[in-house]
């Protein structure tokens, strides 16, 4: 998305509009986004930042109300169907495009909605606070120093 329209290049651009105009005019009535089958928030995430690159790069005025749709559907749903696998640990990627949207229009759930990822999300910081290993692992350290829960 960034390089299509740094460089200005009408194939690139042509490629990314495609994609984005199918994402923008197929967002489900509930709010979700994406193939109907996909019950993964992580793909999501991705497409997340792909909007908000759009967005500023074209002015497209479509991105903003379907980001606001999309997590206030994300919201609802993140009891019943919390953060799994890899979005567990890619958590604060949407984090960066939910602040971004919070940042142009003020709604205080978006911050709610990025803390329920933080609880839901990898926690980092504890992960490195007490960081066992401190050279490189071979066979021989992982058997003196296995992987914790």
């Amino acid at each position: 998305m960034p390089l299509a329209y740094l460089t200005q290049d009408a194939t690139l651009i042509a490629k990314v509009k495609k994609w984005m105009d199918w994402t923008l005019d197929h967002q489900q009535p509930d709010g979700a986004i994406g193939p109907v089958k996909n019950l993964d928030w992580w793909p999501n995430y991705v497409m997340l930042k792909a909007l908000m690159q759009y967005q500023e790069a074209s002015g497209d005025a479509r991105v903003i109300p379907l980001m606001e749709k999309y997590f206030a559907y994300q919201a609802r749903h993140m009891d019943e169907r919390p953060l799994k696998e890899w979005a567990i640990f890619r958590w604060h990627d949407e984090v960066l495009s939910v602040l971004w949207l919070y940042n142009r229009n003020g709604d205080r759930a978006l911050l709610d909605l990025a803390r329920k990822l933080h609880a839901q999300g990898h926690d980092w910081e504890a992960q490195f606070a007490n960081f066992r290993t401190k050279e490189k692992v071979t066979r021989v350290a992982r058997r003196i120093f296995p992987p914790t829960a």
